[in-house]
């Protein structure tokens, strides 16, 4: 860090009271969005040992940030901003701008879009902002406002005819009312303090502790489509984190977070007006062992309850409590918790990674032994790189599948699903969109996707298999055999081909085109129960996003 040009400022004593201002406009590595096309280049490179992912677990907008001098390694590229290229010894000013455009052509289809939910017809974001700070104070507002047509199409009868189909247990509407709507929040904006290195005894003192508060968007876990935990399919919500970033160690790195949060309930759900605000409580613990290069072990745990001061204090004392007992809130608060597992061999340019969750309890060792399957999700996923870094040309091969579908002794208790709960009945969601795996609860999801990048930017092609709601049918007859000897042809799916084009117009402004094209069998789950036939519907969707950076301005 060049502190010459920081320490004269504070030794004037005409710009004493702008204290705040020299800490602010000192060396910054500049941010990204979370799974945007500058996120999706720089993981690239990590995956082949060119850059150290700035992240074990925990990514957020106003902590991702890459190291952009690694882009020497690949000079010729236009994905990347090319007066981002030199940051050190400066602190930043960037400018953001971007746009989304699409058309769903019979029914709703869109996950990890944050506010917008993607209905039936055209839907729209459009997000101005900057990012402003240094390494240890930054500023993120990033505002977005969103438009959906939102026509009507047929959906399952429910509490209301937008609401979730399965009784009153999720908030998830089916459609989000009977017309066009737009909406707007703060997007992934936040302030952030970083504690700067310091001497203790002698001792030079090195820890990345960092609090920070805003509505950015939160991705927990190494999954790149379904985390089970916390993803950026919903709408942002406030929340306050505390705890250190990626940190060097002897031992291996390691990372740490707790944060808590109000979470809001959709207008499609009820009309009790006292059960509208929900806390989430989280905390999450990452360790990269200094004797297995390349591997990732990291636990995560959220809390959710009915939001009350005390009760958010109770989550928030109770939540790092290593295990899911009933006696932990008597069942008051959703409880999850996930331990994933990320390896990546760099010579080889391949990543396997694995997220395996609960959300219920075990009464006791014994049962957890004989069946640890109770209340389990997962996800699971490969990624191989093929190229050099001398290649024009590198090529990406990623397979993802998710399973969040009701334990098979669930079949002997009672109707469950991962993301329901019996008491915080609104479930986990934010504002009618899941908090985790965009597939929703009792979903599973397997997705194969080939990506080629170059200088000029990236092209995707992804097949994926979706079926939703399998709890549904699992529990639409429970206790009732002979009504169940025909659900069997209930179950639903949709299959889903994509392409994509995303290319550089100039540094910095990125233009995607994508559209993709799906079959969904039995969308209705009420198939022909004599023969199994069903409807099937044809779909089509089609995408534009472009994004500008405009010149970085330095201090």
């Amino acid at each position: 860090m060049r502190t010459d040009l920081c320490w004269p400022l504070l030794k004037s004593r005409r710009l004493a009271t702008l204290s705040f201002l020299v800490l602010f406009f000192c060396p910054l590595n500049a941010q990204v969005g979370v799974n945007s096309l500058s996120d999706e280049y720089f993981d690239l490179l990590s995956l082949k040992g060119l850059v150290d992912r700035p992240y074990l677990s925990y990514r957020t907008r106003s902590e991702l940030r890459w190291d952009w001098a690694s882009i020497k390694a690949r000079p010729e590229d236009l994905t990347i901003p090319t007066e981002l290229g030199d940051l050190e010894g400066r602190s930043l000013f960037l400018p953001e701008i971007r746009l989304f455009s699409g058309y769903n052509l019979n029914r709703p289809q869109g996950n990890n879009d944050g506010l917008l939910w993607q209905g039936r017809g055209y839907n729209g974001t459009a997000e101005a902002g900057f990012s402003l700070g240094s390494d240890f104070l930054s500023i993120d507002l990033h505002p977005v406002i969103s438009y959906s047509e939102n026509k009507s199409f047929e959906t399952m009868p429910g509490t209301n005819p937008f609401a979730y189909f399965w009784g009153a247990a999720v908030d998830a509407p089916q459609r989000f009312g009977e017309s066009s709507y737009s909406d707007w929040d703060w997007g992934d904006s936040a302030v952030r303090v970083t504690l700067p290195p310091f001497s203790l005894a002698g001792v030079d003192i090195n820890v990345p502790f960092t609090i920070g508060f805003g509505t950015e968007s939160l991705w927990l876990g190494p999954a790149r489509l379904n985390p089970i935990l916390h993803s950026n399919n919903a709408k942002g919500y406030p929340r306050l984190d505390a705890g250190i970033g990626k940190t060097e160690t002897p031992l291996g790195s390691i990372e740490g977070r707790v944060f808590a949060g109000v979470l809001t309930e959709s207008a499609y759900f009820d009309q009790n007006t006292s059960n509208d605000s929900r806390s989430l409580s989280g905390i999450t613990a990452s360790y990269d062992p200094v004797f297995i290069p390349g591997l990732t072990v990291a636990v995560h745990r959220t809390m959710l309850s009915f939001y009350s001061p005390l009760q958010m204090w109770n989550d928030f004392r109770t939540v790092a409590w290593p295990f899911i007992r009933w006696s932990f809130g008597h069942d008051e608060s959703d409880q999850r918790f996930s331990i994933s597992f990320d390896y990546v061999l760099k010579p080889a340019g391949f990543e396997l990674y694995l997220e395996w969750a609960r959300n219920d309890f075990s009464p006791n060792l014994d049962y957890l032994w004989r069946y640890p399957f109770h209340s389990y999700g997962w996800t699971m996923g490969l990624r191989k790189v093929f190229g050099e870094a001398s290649d024009a040309w590198w090529s990406l091969l990623e397979i993802e599948a998710t399973e969040l579908e009701s334990s098979r002794d669930y079949e002997l208790l009672w109707t469950y699903s991962f993301y329901g709960h019996g008491i915080v009945t609104q479930g986990y969601t934010q504002e009618g969109q899941w908090l985790g795996a965009g597939i929703g609860t009792g979903s599973n999801a397997q997705t194969l996707s080939w990506s080629i990048f170059g200088a000029p930017g990236r092209i995707k092609l992804s097949l994926a298999r979706v079926q939703k709601d399998n709890d549904y049918v699992w529990f639409l007859h429970f206790g009732d055999t002979a009504a169940r000897r025909t659900d069997e042809f209930r179950f639903n799916v949709n299959l889903i081909a994509s392409a994509s084009v995303a290319f550089a117009l100039s540094p910095g402004f990125l233009l995607t085109l994508e559209a993709s094209g799906s079959r969904e069998g039995n969308p209705l789950y009420n198939p022909d129960m004599t023969t199994g036939a069903s409807a099937e519907v044809f779909d089509a969707s089609a995408r534009v996003y472009l994004s500008w950076n405009g010149a970085a301005v330095f201090f």
